[in-house]
């Protein structure tokens, strides 16, 4: 089998031949959308929302219905909305955060009907619980809060404690305690900004919001540690923007907020530096709502808000029009298995991971190709079991093999997809190839199969 440094090589070669005539109808590269999706609860603004892996629901809940504060909980799966266990009281201005380790959604602070809130409540799928830690933060409302995930830990910034008042205080919550931090540099004390956690740069992103003196619109970043300042590019001045971390881009996405009207642009952050989006379809502007991603739709859902013509209660998805993909399909044989580290962007590095490999195994190889049905004149998938390998099949064409040494029984492969328009939507397939004892007589054993699609940021 030819042996060659990078499928890209071979994509070039292909794909232009094959997707030249289609160019005049495929989406500029790096365009995205907003969506409208079924509406759900009633009106509301200052709500709180999460993504609940465990359930695979977009959580939803509390809010202010423009008389009085709710004791709601909601839940959607991608399609249908369902009201869940209320709330032990009404609240809104609070946030929420997941706690892998537990399988729970963290409420705290908040605001219910002129009384600010200091309470640390964890849902669990079916109802509410009070927690009591032996030490939390004081009541407040409007503060930020979202999870660290490379550290499981909840990470909480500011907020308000009512006329006058705008904290400055970092906390961070482990399931059990809350701990105050203490960082030398810190932003100034403010309420309603944006905060999320940027997973591939390991930090946690504040942006915006409102200071005793002003809006403001600078950005900071928390590592566990320190904060550091990063100036003021990008966004306008505003305070109570949503923001969300897109984990299949890669991106932080930042949608509207109070800049003397409610804004209705969207940006994003890279880990570099802000950008703005003429994303089709944008929602109404709005500010005080709700976002989080949805990680079964690949996509960001903003919910509820405030507009300037009043309390809303429109949902909209944000992502890519053409987004990259990664599928596995069929069955493998023995411990290998094949994942993605990151997505095949154009002009970004596909990464490849054949992991579970036996400790014998030096290595992996790994078989690209352009089809998952025919290689030269065989069918696929093709059984293996007349070459010493039973149960494996053969489930890509191996157009191109390329060997990565293991580590700690991992091994990688970077796939660079150029950044050229024919090659967007392009699928490739994969799969891995390596030793394992246990797979007799060959001693060899196959991952399940990959397919991925070229998509565009």
């Amino acid at each position: 089998m030819l042996v060659v440094p990078h499928l890209s090589h071979h994509l070039r070669r292909r794909a232009p031949s094959k997707l030249g005539a289609l160019l005049i109808v495929l989406p500029l590269a790096g365009q995205t959308a907003w969506t409208p999706l079924p509406t759900g609860p009633a009106p509301r603004s200052d709500l709180a929302a999460a993504f609940d892996p465990v359930r695979g629901h977009l959580l939803v809940h509390g809010g202010w219905n423009g008389s009085i504060d709710l004791d709601e909980t909601w839940a959607f799966d991608g399609t249908t909305w369902n009201q869940l266990a209320p709330f032990p009281g009404r609240i809104s201005s609070h946030r929420l955060a997941l706690l892998a380790t537990q399988g729970v959604v963290i409420a705290f602070g908040g605001y219910n009907g002129g009384l600010i809130l200091g309470g640390t409540h964890a849902w669990d799928g079916s109802s509410w619980t009070v927690r009591q830690p032996a030490q939390a933060p004081s009541a407040r409302y409007s503060h930020m809060m979202v999870t660290d995930t490379g550290r499981d830990r909840i990470v909480l910034f500011g907020g308000s404690c009512g006329s006058g008042c705008a904290r400055d205080d970092t906390w961070e919550y482990d399931g059990v305690n809350w701990t105050q931090l203490a960082p030398s540099l810190r932003p100034t004390g403010r309420f309603s900004a944006g905060m999320a956690f940027d997973a591939a740069r390991n930090h946690t992103v504040l942006f915006g919001g409102r200071t005793l003196a002003s809006r403001v619109n600078d950005t900071w970043t928390w590592d566990g540690s320190t904060w550091t300042g990063h100036g003021t590019g990008g966004p306008s001045p505003r305070s109570t923007p949503v923001m969300d971390y897109d984990p299949a881009r890669e991106r932080i996405v930042l949608f509207g907020g109070f800049t003397g009207i409610y804004a209705a642009d969207t940006w994003e952050h890279d880990g570099v530096a802000w950008a703005q989006r003429s994303a089709t379809g944008a929602p109404p502007g709005r500010g005080f709502a709700a976002m989080a991603f949805f990680n079964p739709s690949g996509q960001t859902i903003l919910v509820g808000g405030e507009s300037n013509a009043g309390i809303s209660g429109l949902v909209h998805a944000y992502g890519a029009i053409s987004p990259a993909r990664f599928q596995l399909f069929g069955a493998g044989c023995g411990t290998a298995t094949l994942s993605v580290r990151t997505l095949p962007w154009l002009g970004d590095n596909c990464r490849l991971v054949a992991g579970g490999l036996d400790a014998s195994a030096p290595g992996a190889f790994f078989l690209l190709g352009l089809s998952d049905t025919q290689w030269g004149a065989l069918t696929l998938p093709l059984g293996l079991t007349p070459v010493g390998m039973p149960g494996c099949s053969l489930g890509v064409s191996p157009d191109c093999t390329v060997f990565a040494v293991a580590n700690n029984g991992l091994a990688e492969h970077l796939i660079a997809i150029p950044n050229s328009p024919p090659l967007l939507g392009v699928t490739f397939f994969a799969q891995a190839l390596a030793t394992d004892p246990t797979v007799l007589p060959a001693g060899l054993a196959m991952s399940a199969p990959g397919r991925a699609v070229v998509g565009a940021r």
